[in-house]
């Protein structure tokens, strides 16, 4: 492939296969790599284990939307990521059906501290947060990792824009302003 990324997307696309016939505990690295004519050291060039390569796309879907709206996210692109996530449901219910120690939601929770620190450190223009705000990340970030596991898997009833409001309603505890930008890449 002569995209960039070209060899993860077609990980990516060969998971997403695979995902409709079998269950994501059930897929292994093995079975993967012979579905995409690759051999296990390509995929762990790329990847740590299969929980990265989900962590993978949905950080692209991250980072794509952030470009789209030239690194600022805002309510309109939590909007838009909270509907491609609902789109893509089928997919991220089939990984967050597993439940083991590497499962999607830590990898997600680090990407969403890593943004939420990085905003913060900016806004402060500081060096360092203090271990308060440290903690305060880390136990926003774990709700809403929950929150969204129980909407993505169709234990929430609320829409993309009402889920959007809820956390922009709520980010203000970490000092978050609900003015039109919430991160910047």
């Amino acid at each position: 492939m002569s995209l960039p990324n070209g060899t993860k997307w077609l990980f990516a696309q060969t998971l997403r296969q695979m995902l409709l016939t079998r269950s994501f505990r059930q897929i292994k690295i093995t079975d993967l790599c012979a579905a995409c004519g690759a051999d296990r050291q390509t995929f762990y060039y790329h990847f740590k284990d299969k929980y990265d390569l989900v962590a993978w796309v949905y950080e692209q879907t991250f980072q794509g939307i952030l470009r789209e709206s030239g690194g600022v996210f805002r309510f309109e692109e939590m909007v838009m990521l909270l509907k491609a996530l609902q789109e893509d449901r089928a997919f991220y219910r089939k990984v967050f059906d597993d439940h083991s120690q590497n499962a999607l939601p830590s990898y997600i929770q680090q990407v969403n501290q890593a943004y939420v620190r990085t905003f913060l450190l900016r806004e402060s223009q500081t060096a360092t947060l203090p271990d308060e705000t440290e903690f305060a990340i880390r136990f926003y970030c774990y709700a809403w990792i929950g929150c969204w596991k129980e909407w993505i898997m169709g234990e929430s009833s609320y829409s993309a824009e009402e889920y959007a409001r809820l956390l922009y309603a709520h980010s203000r505890l970490l000092g978050i302003p609900n003015e039109p930008r919430l991160l910047h890449n």
